[in-house]
């Protein structure tokens, strides 16, 4: 599916979604959107293509916004995770947590104090994992030997 065909989906979900649950236009202030890849906090572009082929550098809610005609903010799907935790699930009246999310990857959102605690830009730290035998660039074998029901 290309980039264009998967906003277009989202759109779409999101329009079915907001029918549902009978929420009229006028009342909805803005779409929050979650993307399994890093996110630049500042500039909102995705930073690595990952499981979201050719995806880099482009700019997601900028491109959803055009099709909603709503303000639409965008983070790591692991951040998002973690602050859906922390307002709505186990992580209620918790200040310290990390979310870790198993999927096709590995992602993690971390509350510290209270806050998320977002990637810096330019930080390229999270693509350098360590493996359980302290080596860089092992992730694939490292996520291969999580049990599949950790929870």
């Amino acid at each position: 599916m290309s980039r264009s065909q998967s906003l277009d989906l989202a759109y779409e979900l999101v329009r079915q979604s907001v029918h549902q649950a009978q929420i009229r236009s006028d009342r909805l202030l803005g779409i929050g959107m979650g993307i399994a890849a890093p996110v630049d906090s500042a500039t909102g572009a995705v930073q690595s293509e990952g499981i979201l082929p050719g995806w880099h550098g482009i700019r997601p809610a900028e491109e959803m916004q055009g099709r909603l005609g709503l303000p639409v903010q965008v983070d790591n799907d692991a951040n998002l995770g973690a602050l859906g935790e922390r307002e709505f699930g186990c992580g209620q009246g918790v200040r310290n947590m990390i979310y870790i999310r198993l999927s096709t990857g590995v992602g993690a959102g971390l509350i510290l104090d209270g806050r998320a605690v977002r990637r810096f830009h330019g930080d390229r730290r999270r693509d350098r994992s360590l493996s359980p035998q302290g080596r860089r660039g092992d992730l694939p074998m490292w996520q291969s030997r999580l049990p599949g029901d950790c929870c």
